[in-house]
């Protein structure tokens, strides 16, 4: 019993985690998708203006053709993002049972923000293992290991003599017409069961409940391993997260610099649409690894 309570908690620990992650896969995508939006928007303002150097002379019609199609792309990114993120919501309201106008209004405030990592205050040097008592998988691995030896010692007590003492009393009243008859009785005394001759159920009984305690113990110490895998991985990954957190920011912050830069130099007819088109590509990228590196802290 104590064992179905503990798995009650853990579906409900459980439940939680996978509404954190969804939420945070919503929070980092809408993200994405504000990045692809205003990569759109900007790579639509230079299609026209490269439409419009076009009809005066001052482009190729090789460079109009390859910045038209880069606008048609980032627009088709932008879209697919978008939908994306609507996937998502319909994932959290699968989660949390809501009606999907009032999650919708509930996840308003916030939107496209993720938190820092290091604002979470999330620095940990160390877990204690009294920390993994905690988790109620194991907690409730734990009671199945004593319910299983507690059956072993069942099990193996009924290979022996029994001696079990026993009683009863007994009230009858037996009416007929207009006549009755009452009647009283009572009996108590000792029984010995002596397992001589059951051609070795018993003892194959204590067997097989020792190998089911054996089976128990060792899946609480698998249970144990994963968990403590998990919580090493999780802290892997946050330290790595946040070390990468500041190196992600500072690519992603010289990218755009390049990138405005190119369009500079484009403008002014000092680069190619190849060059802008890759400075654009680059600084894209940055920003979309940045925000994934949050949220895998963050999921971390």
């Amino acid at each position: 019993l104590k064992a179905s309570e503990l798995d009650a908690q853990a579906a409900r620990l459980s439940l939680a985690a996978e509404v954190a992650q969804a939420y945070l896969n919503l929070r980092s995508c809408e993200r994405l998708a504000q990045i692809a939006h205003a990569d759109a928007a900007a790579t639509e303002q230079l299609a026209r203006f490269a439409a419009e150097r076009l009809r005066v002379g001052f482009e190729s019609a090789a460079n109009e053709a390859l910045l038209q199609a880069a606008a048609a792309n980032a627009a088709n990114q932008a879209l697919a993002q978008r939908a994306e993120c609507d996937l998502a919501i319909k994932g959290l309201v699968a989660l949390t049972a809501m009606e999907e106008g009032a999650l919708r209004q509930s996840l308003q405030p916030g939107a496209a923000q993720l938190p820092a990592i290091a604002s979470l205050g999330l620095a940990v040097a160390s877990v204690p293992a009294e920390a993994l008592a905690r988790r109620p998988d194991l907690a409730a691995s734990q009671q199945q290991v004593m319910a299983a030896w507690a059956e072993r010692g069942a099990a193996e007590a009924a290979r022996y003599p029994q001696l079990q003492l026993s009683g009863s009393i007994s009230l009858a009243n037996l009416r007929i017409g207009g006549s009755s008859d009452e009647g009283r009785g009572w009996s108590f005394g000792p029984s010995l069961n002596v397992p001589l001759f059951d051609g070795g159920a018993r003892r194959a009984q204590a067997q097989g409940a020792l190998a089911r305690y054996d089976e128990a113990l060792a899946g609480h110490r698998q249970s144990v391993l994963q968990a403590v895998r998990e919580v090493e991985e999780g802290l892997v990954r946050l330290d790595a997260a946040r070390a990468r957190e500041a190196l992600a920011e500072r690519a992603a912050a010289g990218y755009r610099q390049s990138l405005h830069a190119t369009e500079r130099r484009w403008r002014a007819g000092l680069a190619s649409a190849a060059e802008l088109e890759d400075a654009r590509r680059l600084s894209l990228g940055a920003d979309s690894a940045l925000v994934q590196l949050q949220r895998e802290g963050l999921s971390a």
